[in-house]
């Protein structure tokens, strides 16, 4: 019999060139990085780990922590590279994607042999690093969930396929030390432990025949989940378990996630809808191809381009002011996905009762992890449906393998399956990518970033003249009046301050909101603590809103997006000088504005804590003795202190003679004999700041409070008489 001549599959060229590509795009990717900051979100993330490093307790310095365990795997690296940056944390997180997507991948060749397409379906990966939703490129409580799935699932499948008893043990062991550290990273995602349970239940009881997860398997997979929970209680005890109520507590009392205002999301579903449909459509035109239907499929992809570009034409609101309005149309193609999968897995073995297929027992292996990730992402967490991006890496690869294996594609060429595969997924993730690079979350785009920061943390990142600015001018009060080792608050919404100044938070949160009424209690707790635990601040920073800019032209729908190149700084948001609220409570009472900054109308106050601003006085006017500033500063801290005595000293002596014309020191000098009811002398002071300066402020002479105690005086009773 003839032999039978297999067709060329083109392996390792089709691979080649995506490798070539997807370097170019990894390029892109890293000069990305370099590109805008946040004064809030990403900064948070920084913080929490950092001052972990810097001393504080994970537990008793941040009792309201205990949900959000990321910040230890941080803390870790801020232990190994105390100088690390902003910018080089962010190179880490790219490079733990790049070496994520090289296990997956080695992982998915391993199983089947099949490695032309990866670098393909990876490419956005290359550009987004972990966060397709191009919200914070750095490593954080989204990113870590999803690295540790990717490897998790890796190691499952390595694991699977090891033929090596030992070895095989050790990838399932890992396996679920991934798991765990999902599940560390943030508390709800603990039931991820789910995964591997239905993935022995469905090996079971659906005959897989290309998978052997045996019960033995699903122990080691499950094992090391509750035995480094077991050992991290014990090392915490019941102080976690403490801490983890009163973060629940705490949250269940915010309005975010208080059940009365739990909603449907109905921009979300309208966008989900409109790409269940598309795929819908996708999927019939695949599962019934023909050469000519080659045609609908490039008409479906320009469709999905310019729905996703143009937010369904202008018909749609976009998402978030189209901060992730990009990003939640491929995030729609997602969750379609998860949608359509279970239901065709479903429905062929209860209604059809036909035999899963190898490749689907592979994407089931993929799916099950990645569905219990998106579902308890959406239901715990305020950005919901969208989170699924957060599992991507495995959603794409899900559905790549099922387009490539359906049957009227799965015989064809793998050039014709890459072409396939492009003109599903090249709208999405060209808008996506398009988006993360325009989008550096309240910074200006790269092409506008004009400024560069050459020290400190955000030493290397390229930003905006007004932020650059400010990271100087915090820089610069904070080397003036305190010490590292000494704590500062900053708020509103403004956590990116203590790394910049390098000095931790005086109270547990460091990412203060305005204070809201449901609030106030939690911050009247703070400084209590705070006062407990002798953390008082030598320092405040407060701003009017968070420096954050708006790049968003908000007075068109159908312009609303992207190419805009319209910033605008957010609105106030705060009044410092007329809240009520107990922090803004107690820097008045015991702290003095420094200096200020202002920007786009807003402003930016450095306030010093009493006693620290007298020492430094002190120590500075011993180095400066000539210093007008520096003495007046410090006569007024007498003032407010009450130490009349002291400020009559300084004004008297060397600020006197440095300006003897100073017609303000002879009135101040007045007011505050009369405040101590030395009549003679304030009366003299006032004659002479009067009669020999020519003061003439004679509206504030007449209803000055500070002078109450000489108005039955005869000289000021002839001196208002004279004026009249």
């Amino acid at each position: 019999m003839p032999e039978t001549i297999k067709k060329p599959d083109h392996q390792l060229y089709l691979f080649v060139a995506g490798l070539v590509i997807f370097g170019i795009i990894a390029i892109f990717g890293w000069i990305k990085l370099q590109y805008g900051f946040t004064f809030m979100d990403e900064s948070y993330h920084m913080v929490e780990g950092w001052r972990l490093a810097a001393g504080d307790h994970f537990i008793h310095d941040t009792p309201n922590g205990a949900l959000r365990n990321y910040r230890l795997f941080n803390k870790l690296i801020f232990d190994a590279c105390p100088d690390i940056t902003l910018l080089g944390f962010r190179k880490i997180q790219f490079s733990l994607t790049l070496i994520s997507l090289f296990i997956f991948g080695s992982a998915l060749y391993r199983y089947n042999k099949q490695y032309w397409y990866l670098p393909f379906i990876f490419s956005i990966f290359a550009f987004t690093g972990l966060d397709p939703l191009g919200a914070t490129s750095n490593l954080n409580y989204y990113t870590y969930p999803h690295l540790f799935l990717v490897l998790h699932i890796a190691s499952l499948l390595f694991g699977i396929r090891a033929k090596n008893p030992i070895i095989k043990s050790l990838l399932f062991l890992f396996s679920g030390a991934c798991l765990w550290a999902i599940s560390l990273s943030l508390l709800h995602l603990s039931p991820i432990i789910a995964g591997p349970i239905a993935l022995y239940i469905f090996v079971k009881f659906l005959d897989f025949k290309q998978i052997e997860f045996r019960f033995k398997d699903l122990a080691l997979v499950i094992a090391p989940f509750f035995i480094f929970w077991a050992v991290f209680l014990m090392e915490y005890n019941t102080d976690y378990i403490r801490s983890v109520l009163t973060s629940l507590n705490m949250t269940r009392s915010m309005p975010t996630y208080s059940s009365e205002l739990i909603t449907i999301n109905w921009t979300v579903l309208a966008y989900t809808a409109i790409m269940f449909i598309l795929a819908v459509a996708f999927f019939v035109v695949l599962n019934t191809f023909k050469p000519y239907k080659m045609i609908f499929l490039i008409i479906l992809s320009i469709l999905a381009f310019w729905i996703v570009d143009t937010s369904l034409f202008g018909i749609l609101y976009p998402y978030w002011n189209d901060w992730y309005s990009r990003p939640l149309w491929f995030a729609g193609l997602l969750i379609s996905f998860h949608l359509l999968f279970w239901a065709h897995i479903l429905t062929k073995q209860f209604f059809l009762k036909k035999e899963i297929k190898p490749h689907e027992e592979l994407t089931i292996l993929l799916m099950l992890p990645s569905s219990i990730f998106f579902i308890l992402a959406t239901i715990f967490s305020g950005f919901g449906a969208i989170l699924i991006l957060h599992c991507a890496i495995p959603t794409v690869t899900a559905i790549a393998l099922m387009i490539i294996n359906l049957e009227p594609i799965r015989l064809r060429s793998n050039a014709f399956k890459l072409i396939i595969l492009i003109l599903v997924f090249a709208p999405f993730y060209y808008t996506t990518a398009w988006s993360d690079w325009n989008f550096t979350y309240c910074d200006v785009k790269p092409k506008h970033a004009d400024a560069e920061i050459t020290e400190g943390f955000l030493k290397g990142i390229r930003t905006n003249g007004v932020y650059k600015q400010l990271n100087d001018w915090i820089r610069k009060k904070s080397a003036t009046y305190s010490n590292k080792d000494e704590f500062i608050i900053s708020y509103i919404l403004t956590p990116m301050v203590y790394m910049i100044a390098e000095r931790r938070p005086a109270i547990e949160e460091s990412f203060l909101t305005p204070p809201e009424d449901w609030y106030m209690n939690h911050y009247r707790t703070m400084i209590k603590n705070m006062k407990a635990s002798n953390r008082l601040p030598a320092m405040a920073f407060v701003f009017d809103n968070s420096p954050a800019i708006n790049t968003i032209n908000e007075k068109s729908k159908i312009r609303f997006n992207l190419k805009s190149d319209t910033y605008s700084f957010f609105g106030l948001w705060y009044d410092f000088q007329k809240s009520i609220d107990p922090l803004a409570d107690y820097i008045r009472r015991n702290m003095t504005m420094v200096d200020s900054i202002t920007y786009a109308d807003h402003t930016a106050r450095c306030f010093v804590d009493n006693k620290k601003l007298a020492e430094t006085s002190f120590q500075r006017l011993a180095s400066q003795p000539d210093s007008f500033q520096m003495l007046n500063r410090l006569a007024m801290h007498h003032i407010k202190e009450k130490n009349y005595t002291d400020a009559i000293a300084l004004l008297s002596g060397p600020m006197l003679k440095l300006q003897p014309d100073n017609v303000g020191i002879y009135y101040n000098i007045a007011c505050l004999f009369a405040i101590q009811n030395d009549q003679e002398q304030a009366v003299e002071w006032l004659r002479r700041a009067v009669e020999e300066k020519g003061y003439d402020g004679w509206d504030k002479i007449k209803t000055d409070p500070d002078l109450e105690n000489i108005r039955d005086s005869a000289y000021y009773r002839n001196v208002i008489k004279n004026h009249q």
